[in-house]
């Protein structure tokens, strides 16, 4: 019961990628109020929608490339941000609205704490 093995992308999938958080059901070992995780597939091109009117509530965003290479840009700093050397990452807090654009296909891990219900 206190051990699991799986594939992120695939059981990610089961949630809307996410893979560690507290909307997950009770019970489950993936459950937790302290951080999110999830691992999500991008094709080239993919993109977030313009400056999102939401920011991470009252959750700090840590974001990791796999593989890959993805633009992030930050409105409150005026910066962009290219992650292109797999590890490379950004830390958010959040305050700081972003939005993203895949430049070349990519698998991205990203944690965020603390975690919250879905609505």
């Amino acid at each position: 019961m206190g051990l699991h093995s799986g594939n992120a992308l695939v059981e990610g999938a089961q949630q809307k990628e996410w893979l560690i958080g507290c909307f997950i059901p009770k019970g489950d070992l993936h459950r937790s109020c302290a951080v999110e995780a999830k691992c999500e597939a991008y094709k080239e091109n993919e993109k977030s929608e313009e400056w999102p009117h939401w920011s991470s509530s009252d959750a700090t965003t840590f974001t990791m490339l796999i593989s890959g290479r993805v633009l992030y840009e930050f409105k409150q700093h005026g910066v962009g941000l290219i992650l292109e050397k797999s590890c490379d990452y950004v830390l958010f807090d959040p305050s700081v609205l972003n939005r993203w654009k895949v430049l070349k296909k990519s698998v991205i891990l990203t944690f965020r704490w603390p975690s919250r219900p879905r609505k």
